[in-house]
């Protein structure tokens, strides 16, 4: 349910692409940390393990409560206002998740899938982006309207980029892993690992699918919200991970192809003209 909330629009609040958003969000964390705190209380094994994300996350947390406190104004920083919805008060509620799901998720397949739903959220809203673009009347969504830019159910081209490129490297991430090789596992794990696995397997072509159909979705979103900013991240962070992988990758051929002509090593010669 809280993966929905880029759909969540209030029209009767004063900023309905970010109080109703806010409000939702928030009211499911609270439930959801509510519930695992009575998990823990009684079940030890899933209270949270150590990790650098989440001290560092705390650490963050502490310092801009700090911050706020020898601030111009607590309360401001405390609860921010309604045109941002953000402050300390929602920080707290984003590192309230991490720490439910960095106890309740602990192997690939939950995550894979938790992030598959994501996707399929993302999707929907990308459709909706179709929708706006051109000006097909989607009941309940009166409110999208061609605008130049895309805004959808965020309200600012901006914010749709970023969150279409967040899709986007996240369908192609959950893609590349898909190819990984399994290691090689004896004994107890061997079995565990593919009774974890065996269901999964059966529908990997259809999760493929599903990442390609989103990547492809996502970077056509991205485009027509006409936001520099993201398209130039995007071109740089796909630039260092193709400079990265031609120093650290495996497969020699896509080390080839990252650098930039799939030349093979053989016909840089005397004479040859290197691929750029």
């Amino acid at each position: 349910m809280l993966l929905l909330m880029p759909l969540i629009v209030t029209p009767s609040t004063v900023f309905p692409f970010i109080v109703g958003k806010a409000l939702y969000s928030r009211m499911l964390i609270e439930v959801i940390f509510a519930l695992w705190l009575i998990l823990i209380l009684r079940y030890p094994q899933y209270r949270p393990n150590r990790s650098l994300v989440l001290s560092a996350f705390a650490l963050y947390l502490a310092v801009t409560l700090i911050s706020g406190l020898v601030g111009v104004s607590f309360q401001s920083s405390l609860w921010s206002n309604y045109e941002r919805m953000q402050g300390i008060w929602d920080l707290a509620h984003w590192f309230a998740l991490a720490a439910v799901l960095g106890s309740m998720f602990r192997g690939q397949v939950q995550w894979r899938l938790l992030f598959s739903a994501a996707l399929v959220a993302g999707f929907l809203v990308g459709l909706l982006g179709l929708a706006e673009q051109f000006d097909f009347d989607v009941r309940g969504f009166s409110y999208l309207q061609p605008k130049g830019r895309l805004e959808i159910t965020i309200g600012n081209a901006g914010y749709v980029g970023i969150y279409m490129l967040v899709n986007f490297m996240l369908a192609l991430g959950l893609f590349a892993h898909s190819f990984r090789s399994q290691p090689v596992l004896e004994g107890r794990r061997y079995r565990e690992l593919r009774q974890e696995l065996r269901h999964e397997q059966r529908w990997l072509s259809l999760w493929r699918a599903l990442w390609m159909l989103s990547a492809v979705l996502s970077i056509v979103i991205l485009f027509l919200t006409g936001t520099r900013a993201v398209l130039f991240g995007l071109v740089v962070g796909l630039i260092i991970v193709a400079v990265g992988y031609v120093i650290w990758g495996r497969w020699s051929g896509l080390r080839l192809t990252m650098a930039g002509g799939g030349c093979h090593s053989s016909h840089w010669g005397p004479g040859s003209t290197p691929c750029v």
